[in-house]
């Protein structure tokens, strides 16, 4: 039951659930360089998101982005010297950082290197910035798609799994009344022949003093006639 209701209030979480916001952040520590970013909240478990970030890049951009560096509570992403017209018409530097913010929670920050110790912002390489923001709306709506179409699938094949374990029992159950059905009657003959033995029994009962005396009488004629044949020989 409590089974049931986590997956309930998962299903009713997610759907009162509204668009996250990207923030541009004006400086953020990648490991050995900091820039402007913009980062994103996705309401998924870090681990998961993890694969996601790697699925989402290879499936939209066909860049593969590198794990460089991971602790309890970040992951950082680099990809160096990568090309995508969608983001510029330069090779440019991936600077990515996943960071575990809850327990079902991850924050991703993206930013963007074009050159030695060059990054995109604000002020600069304005369009390559933004295309960060961009494609951090993307991923949210990637990750929470592939995340649910997971989850329902999920949720399908426990409810299959649920109804036939249901189906099990109903005809399990139908085989028990049924045998419980054909023991009742066993029961019941079995106290009809019971009945009829007991009343025969007591009908002999009722017989007995008659034989017995009957069997006596038998006797006593037996030794006498016995007698007159012992005489007469």
């Amino acid at each position: 039951m409590r089974k049931l209701f986590l997956t309930f209030f998962s299903i009713g979480s997610f759907l009162n659930f509204t668009a996250a916001q990207t923030q541009m952040v004006s400086k953020m520590s990648f490991e050995d360089a900091e820039m402007s970013a913009y980062q994103i909240d996705i309401n998924i478990a870090p681990d998961q998101v993890i694969d996601l970030w790697d699925e989402f890049w290879d499936d939209h951009y066909n860049i593969d982005v590198d794990r460089e560096d991971r602790n309890r509570e970040r992951e950082i992403y680099l990809a160096k010297e990568v090309s995508a017209e969608a983001i510029s018409n330069k090779p440019f530097d991936i600077y990515s950082l996943l960071t575990t913010t809850a327990e079902d929670k991850t924050t991703v920050s993206l930013g963007f290197g074009l050159g030695y110790d060059i990054y995109a912002g604000k002020d600069q390489f304005q369009e390559v910035f933004q295309s960060a923001e961009r494609i951090l709306n993307e991923f949210e709506a990637y990750s929470y798609q592939k995340f649910y179409r997971q989850r329902v699938a999920d949720w399908q094949k426990q409810l299959e799994d649920a109804r036939e374990e249901k189906a099990d029992l109903e005809e399990d159950m139908a085989k028990r009344e049924s045998k419980i059905e054909d023991l009742v009657k066993d029961i019941n003959d079995l106290r009809n022949d019971l009945e009829k033995a007991r009343k025969k029994n007591e009908e002999a009962r009722a017989d007995l003093p008659q034989k017995t005396q009957r069997v006596y009488e038998l006797e006593r004629e037996l030794r006498a006639a016995e007698q007159l044949l012992t005489k007469w020989q």
